[in-house]
C-alpha cells in the first residue's frame, strides 16, 4: 500500500505521527488527556495564587472586586479537589438508623460495629487493598497515628469495636482496607459520624469534604424512630449541605438517595398507613431536596 511522503523521512523510515496513538484503546486515551488537563488546571491555580499575592493586586483590584477576601481559601478548595482521586459513596444518617449495618451488607462481612452509642466525630473509609488493615488518623487528616494488620476479618472487626467504644479525641478518622472486589479502582464508602440534636454542622463540615468527588450520596433515615424523618435532624443536615453546595463543583444533586431503613418497623402497620407515611416521608424531603426523584427514595430491611 502507498505511503504519503509527509510520512516519510530521509531514510525511508515513516514518521511518528498524530494517527500513531489510533492503536491505544479509548480509556488509555482519555486517562491521557485528563492527566493532562489536570496539570492545566493545577498551573493555572498557581498562576492565580500568584497573582493575588502581588502588591498591585492588594492595592488597585482586591478593593473593589466581589468577595475578594475568599480568594485565597476558593484556591486551596479547588487545589483540593483537583489532587482528590478517590470517588466516594457517602453514607450519612442519624445515631442509631442502621447505617453500619447497611455497609456491612455491601461489604458482605459484619467489619463496622454496630450498636454502638457513643457519640463521635470519626469518619470511616472502607477502601479496597489486598491487606486487611486499619489506619488512624489525626482530627486534621494529615497525620498518621496508627497502622494496624491482620490475619482475619473478625479479629479487624475487633479492634474496630474497640476503637468505637474508646473516645480518643486525637483520632478523626479511621481508613479500613479489605479486598473488596466493589471497592476497586479508587471507589471509597465513606462513613460518616450519626448526628444527633447538636452535631448536624460539624457532620455536614466532614461530608463536604468529599462530595466534590462523590458517586451517590446515601442519606440513612430510622422509619422506626418516633415521626420517622426527624425535622429537627435529618432536614437541618440536609439544609446545611445545600447551603455548601457552592462548594460543590463536580456534584449533582441528583445523586442523592435517601434510604428509609428499618422498614420491618412498620409491619403490623395497614398498607394505607404505610403509604401514608411514605409520602410524608416524600413530601418532607422536597422541601429541602427539590431535585429527588421518587426512584431514588427506598425502603430498606435487613431483618
Amino acid at each position: 500500500m502507498a505511503t504519503s511522503n509527509e510520512n516519510v523521512d530521509s531514510t525511508g523510515k515513516r514518521r511518528e505521527s498524530d494517527d500513531d496513538d489510533s492503536c491505544l484503546s479509548s480509556d488509555f486515551r482519555q486517562v491521557c488527556s485528563y492527566s493532562s488537563i489536570k496539570e492545566t488546571v493545577g498551573e493555572v491555580l498557581e498562576s492565580i495564587e500568584t497573582f493575588v499575592s502581588k502588591e498591585n493586586f492588594n492595592n488597585h483590584i482586591r478593593p473593589d472586586g466581589y468577595n475578594m477576601e475568599e480568594i485565597e481559601e476558593s484556591l486551596e478548595l479547588r487545589k483540593k479537589d483537583l489532587a482528590k482521586t478517590d470517588c466516594s459513596v457517602i453514607v450519612a444518617g442519624e445515631t442509631s438508623s442502621g447505617k453500619s449495618s447497611i455497609i456491612n451488607r455491601i461489604l458482605g462481612d459484619t467489619i463496622l460495629p454496630t450498636g454502638v452509642t457513643a457519640s463521635t466525630t470519626r469518619v470511616c473509609r472502607v477502601k479496597y487493598s489486598e491487606d486487611l488493615m486499619i489506619t488512624t488518623y489525626d482530627t486534621e487528616d494529615k497525620n498518621e497515628i496508627d497502622r494496624m494488620y491482620f490475619q482475619s476479618k473478625e479479629v479487624m472487626a475487633e479492634k474496630l469495636n474497640t476503637l468505637a467504644q474508646t473516645n480518643d479525641p486525637n483520632i478523626g478518622y479511621v481508613d479500613i482496607h479489605m479486598p473488596v472486589p466493589l471497592l476497586q479502582g479508587n471507589v471509597i464508602i465513606v462513613d460518616t459520624p450519626g448526628f444527633g440534636d447538636n452535631e448536624q454542622k460539624k457532620v455536614a463540615e466532614k461530608m463536604i469534604e468529599y462530595i466534590p468527588n462523590a458517586l451517590a450520596i446515601v442519606f440513612v433515615i430510622n422509619v422506626a424512630a418516633a415521626g420517622g424523618i426527624q425535622d429537627d435532624r435529618i432536614v437541618p443536615i440536609l439544609t446545611h449541605v445545600q447551603n455548601l453546595r457552592n462548594q460543590m463543583v463536580s456534584f449533582s444533586p441528583n445523586d442523592v438517595i435517601f434510604v428509609m431503613n428499618k422498614w420491618d418497623s412498620l409491619f403490623m402497620e395497614t398498607e394505607l398507613k404505610k403509604n401514608k407515611y411514605t409520602e410524608n416521608a416524600k413530601k418532607s424531603l422536597r422541601t429541602v431536596w427539590r431535585d429527588v426523584d421518587d426512584d431514588c427514595i427506598l425502603q430498606l430491611s435487613l431483618t
